[in-house]
């Protein structure tokens, strides 16, 4: 989950100083938004430690996909909630 806070955070800013276009952030964006809203969370409650970046299952601390996953970092979901609080995600709440 902190990375993908960090992500948030990387391509928001990139966008804010013109580093990407529109149509590329909305594209990444989109995808992360995707993801976060598919992702199964750990006991059905929270987001888990660790995903597997290529299909965003859980993973325990060895990075094997288990469907227990690995627990929760309230730290790293701080992070990313506020980095979703700051890009304000609503103009994506038609994604499919």
């Amino acid at each position: 989950m902190w990375d993908i806070g960090s992500s948030l955070a990387a391509l928001y800013c990139a966008y804010e100083i013109g580093i990407i276009d529109e149509l590329y952030y909305d594209e990444k964006m989109s995808s992360i938004l995707n993801t976060l809203r598919d992702i199964p969370l750990y006991k059905g409650v929270l987001p888990n430690r660790e995903y597997d970046t290529r299909t965003g299952l859980m993973t325990n601390l060895k990075n094997i996909v288990d469907d227990d996953g690995s627990g929760y970092s309230s730290l790293d979901i701080g992070r990313t909630l506020t980095w979703l609080a700051i890009i304000d995600p609503v103009p994506y709440t038609h994604l499919t």
